[in-house]
């Protein structure tokens, strides 16, 4: 057993009190002492000496492990094993843990309660000898708390006590920590002895007042919920969990084969210990009964869990519409912000296209500011454009070669005569040819506008002695330059390389 708190307060001052001999000599009263209305005498004394022997067992292991003069040890005093107490002691060897309700496992008294499933059970070996009344089945392993310690305990946030590195605490709340070592608890008394000698002891006074005056004198709370042993693993056989009493239980299997008895160790240290009150044969569990009033706690702890747990529930909910609003916010944050950025994007973007359109109204203004200085004429710097050629002219007229792609003319000793294009009808080709001569467009048309003053440069191409337009016009033209009645009517329009004026 493990004490806590103020019951290890206790049991230091009264082991130091003993050991200094302020309470009597140990050696006059039995190390090991058990009293129980349920057990008789002799199985008393025989549950006595059985752990009475596990106590000299463990204390003497302690003692030949702390150096070479304990190995030298057989037999402790009781003043030594007091000293050298051991924390845990095994069970019988009769007994195994076995589970309940899973496939391939045996029968068990629970089967019929599916919330049973998966739990441990105890039970005799089925290959053993089986446990005969009133023989120690083994101590209850446990933490001990005085009352006070306990209470004071259940109002503590489980994690910030929870003292293990490596494993997580798993307990959510004060009441699933105290429902869960309530679940492994029971009731323990402090021996009449020790409290009427609480006055030789060095303590501190308000523990001394409320072990004298407390309205639960002297009890402890127990629980092998976090040190765990093989005799917690024992479960109650009533299948009725509300009966107020063991008559109304309605008990599996014969009902309980096992009861738990204080014994005290040198008169002042109590132990829990589970023995079997009737013979328990091979193979058969072990069963205790808790008890009408823990059953009745059960159920409250239970009730009060359910609502802490509906009500972290809701509260877990609105934690969840309050992040999923803020989620929601967040998110219409975010698209505000990106509308803004795009608006802020297009508004530079326009600020760049109107500084663009800024810059060429300047070019132009600058431009037109140039063509209004004094001797620039607009119409000579203004590129002229090409008369526009239409598809119909474009289809009846021939296109004429290019000068370097025309074909070399052999040399005349006549006058010479302009080459013209092939491709031009007879009709044409022969009236341009008697006008082509040296000086035949050296002159005015009928009616004096000069379109044809440039000379015709013969013989060294079409078109291309001026810096001009070559203008042909039938002789149904107001500006003949060819009167020849057989020329059918057609308008010939003949460019310079550069396009830019006409003759």
């Amino acid at each position: 057993m493990v004490l806590r708190g103020s019951a290890a307060t206790l049991f230091r001052a009264a082991q130091d009190a003993a050991l200094a001999g302020q309470l009597g000599d140990l050696e006059d009263e039995p190390l090991v002492s058990v009293e129980d209305a349920h057990l008789t005498k002799m199985q008393c004394h025989a549950i006595a000496q059985q752990l009475a022997q596990q106590l000299r067992a463990g204390a003497l292991q302690r003692v030949q492990a702390q150096g070479p003069g304990g190995k030298r040890r057989r037999k402790l005093t009781h003043a030594q094993v007091l000293a050298n107490l051991p924390e845990l002691l095994d069970a019988s060897p009769q007994i195994e843990v076995v589970s309940i309700g899973l496939p391939g496992s045996d029968p068990s008294p629970w089967d019929d309660c599916p919330a049973m499933a998966g739990q441990g059970s105890l039970r005799t070996r089925p290959q053993g000898a089986g446990l005969a009344a009133g023989e120690l089945i083994g101590p209850y392993s446990c933490e001990a708390f005085l009352e006070q310690d306990w209470l004071a305990m259940e109002l503590v946030e489980p994690a910030a006590e929870w003292d293990d590195p490596v494993r997580p605490c798993p307990h959510r709340c004060e009441l699933e920590r105290c429902h869960e070592l309530g679940r492994y608890g029971a009731d323990l008394f402090l021996p009449q002895s020790l409290i009427e000698q609480l006055d030789r002891l060095v303590l501190p006074s308000e523990l001394r007042a409320l072990l004298q005056e407390g309205e639960e004198q002297g009890k402890l709370s127990v629980t092998a919920g976090r040190l765990g042993c093989e005799v917690s693993l024992v479960n109650d056989p009533r299948r009725n969990l509300a009966a107020r009493c063991d008559a109304e239980a309605d008990f599996r299997e014969g009902g309980p084969n096992a009861a738990l008895v204080t014994a005290v160790v040198c008169g002042l240290l109590p132990v829990l210990v589970m023995v079997t009150s009737r013979d328990v044969p091979p193979g058969q569990h072990i069963m205790y009964s808790y008890g009408s009033s823990y059953w009745t706690l059960h159920l409250q702890e239970v009730t009060r869990l359910r609502r802490w747990e509906a009500a972290q529930a809701d509260v877990e909910a609105a934690h969840r519409e309050k992040q999923a609003a803020a989620a929601a916010r967040e998110a219409e944050r975010a698209a505000r912000l990106a509308a803004e950025a795009r608006e802020a994007e297009a508004a530079a973007r326009l600020q760049e296209v109107m500084a663009k359109l800024e810059s060429l109204q300047a070019q132009l203004q600058q431009q037109q500011q140039q063509q209004q200085l004094p001797g620039h004429n607009p119409a000579l710097s203004a590129p002229k454009a090409a008369p526009p050629i239409t598809a119909q002219r474009h289809a009846e007229v021939p296109q004429p070669r290019l000068p370097e792609q025309q074909p070399q003319q052999p040399a005349s000793s006549g006058p010479a005569e302009a080459a013209l294009p092939e491709q031009l009808p007879a009709g044409i080709q022969q009236s341009l040819t008697t006008a082509a001569a040296p000086g035949a467009l050296d002159r005015e048309n009928g009616n004096g506008d000069g379109c044809c003053s440039e000379r015709w440069a013969g013989g060294s191409g079409w078109g291309k002695g001026g810096n001009g337009r070559v203008r042909v016009h039938d002789s149904h033209g107001p500006d003949a330059a060819v009167a020849t009645p057989t020329v059918p009517t057609l308008d010939l329009s003949l460019s310079d390389d550069d396009g830019d004026d006409f003759v």
